[in-house]
């Protein structure tokens, strides 16, 4: 039996989609996660964005960041949607696995879940994350992404 994981992970929709097309795209990404044994603990719709650098030709996008639970080999296959989904422009996995960082995820997780519940009407802003160097270029942007 694989290991259940904490993971984050954030992908870019590409601008171009219709509302409803964004939200299918979510839910693909949402029922692949779930498919492969996966269980989604918070959503954060950032919304769209200014990129840093045009990335195929596209200055947006529409930044989704879900926290989940999910054995090891299933990231495989998600990994694999993203790839082959043209829809996508980026995506990024973060996995957590120190107890500081098991921590600090439940901690954002429940940070989204608050903006869902309640709202807000600030974008969701990290100041700085203690996953080390590959979390902090992700979690750490105003607006834009880079190093991607």
């Amino acid at each position: 039996m694989a290991r259940i994981r904490h993971y984050e992970t954030m992908f870019i929709v590409k601008p171009t989609l219709t509302e409803e097309e964004t939200q299918a795209q979510i839910e693909m990404v949402k029922t692949t996660i779930e498919k492969n044994g996966g269980e989604i603990k918070a959503t954060n719709d950032m919304g769209s964005r200014k990129l840093a650098y045009e990335i195929q030709k596209n200055r947006r996008g529409h930044y989704i960041v879900y926290y989940f639970t999910a054995p090891t080999q299933a990231i495989l296959e998600i990994e694999r949607n993203y790839r082959i989904n043209e829809n996508i422009l980026r995506f990024i996995f973060l996995k957590s696995e120190s107890k500081k960082e098991i921590a600090y995820w439940t901690k954002l997780s429940q940070e989204a879940l608050k903006i869902i519940l309640y709202g807000s009407n600030e974008q969701y802003h990290i100041e700085h994350s203690p996953l080390g160097y590959e979390a902090n270029f992700f979690l750490s942007f105003e607006g834009t992404i880079c190093n991607l």
